[in-house]
């Protein structure tokens, strides 16, 4: 069943007293659940598993919304023909796998009023960590945005700074959009990563930003249980030539890039850059030294 359906399955059977909305939009997520459905104090939380769908993409799209939504919500994942979860995956990630042709079962789950407190009271407090991270994190960001900064070439600041190992981690993938273009760029320095977010026509290619908040997720999380447990607290430079933005709320993009992990910053210079990290670095250990 697709989405639609699912919504529409979801709207009839469960009444009035519940929301549905499909592909909801969530301030601090680029890839939000496939459904979100509220009612009666409770909030589930569905993604669709296809046979497209890749585990390590949605196991950071979980990861997000598991650190966003309220502990109490319950995720779902709904699988549709050939789309398959290793029990493993499934015992860590969701809550509840039901096949897609089960339309009762999940208008069941989704009017549960089923909790596990020792579990929320924990992931809750995991969340509360994280949002120490996420707000300074875009707090570095935004005092940066308002300085009248000099951007330069986000490729060159980054080569530069790799030319200081001995033995360089430039890493890259080439893909023709508007010619010959660097679709992910990024380098290892000094314990963290700089990568710089592509440019089409002088702007920041929204659509590269979101597989920079996946692959962050990824490696700085780790799900157990449903829970996810922060591994890295040391944020990650994203590099830009000037500020992206989107229609309707401006500043999702600089909010979203921190909330997965990143400090978005105006690429200035290599000696700039590398102060940014260090400066970075030392006030968010700080702020988590101050509330542990």
């Amino acid at each position: 069943m697709d989405t639609l359906g699912l919504s529409r399955l979801l709207t009839r059977d469960l009444g009035s007293e519940y929301v549905v909305v499909a592909h909801p939009d969530h301030p601090e997520l680029l890839s939000a659940p496939t459904l979100l459905v509220g009612g009666k104090g409770r909030l589930t939380a569905i993604f669709r598993v296809s046979r497209y769908t890749r585990t390590r993409s949605l196991q950071s799209h979980v990861i997000g919304a598991r650190l966003a939504l309220p502990a109490s919500t319950r995720f779902v994942a709904v699988t549709e023909p050939q789309g398959t979860l290793s029990e493993r995956f499934s015992y860590d990630t969701f809550d509840n796998t039901v096949d897609g042709t089960d339309g009762r079962g999940l208008v069941q789950l989704c009017s549960e009023l089923k909790h596990d407190e020792e579990r929320e009271r924990e992931l809750r407090q995991n969340q509360e960590r994280h949002a120490i991270t996420y707000w300074t994190f875009f707090q570095i960001a935004e005092l940066r945005r308002r300085r009248s900064l000099q951007p330069g070439d986000a490729i060159k600041v980054l080569a530069s700074l790799a030319s200081r190992w001995i033995v360089p981690t430039l890493s890259g993938s080439e893909q023709s959009a508007a010619g010959s273009r660097r679709a992910r760029f990024k380098v290892n320095f000094k314990d963290t990563t700089i990568a710089a977010l592509p440019q089409i026509d002088h702007k920041p290619h929204l659509g590269y930003l979101e597989p920079f908040c996946s692959d962050a997720l990824s490696e700085d999380f780790v799900l157990q249980r449903g829970i996810p447990y922060q591994r890295r607290t040391l944020p990650r430079i994203l590099m830009v030539e000037s500020w992206p933005s989107r229609r309707g709320d401006p500043n999702k993009p600089i909010r979203s890039a921190a909330f997965s992990g990143w400090v978005m910053a105006l690429a200035t210079s290599p000696k700039d850059i590398e102060d940014l990290m260090e400066r970075s670095h030392e006030v968010v250990n700080r702020r988590l030294n101050e509330s542990a």
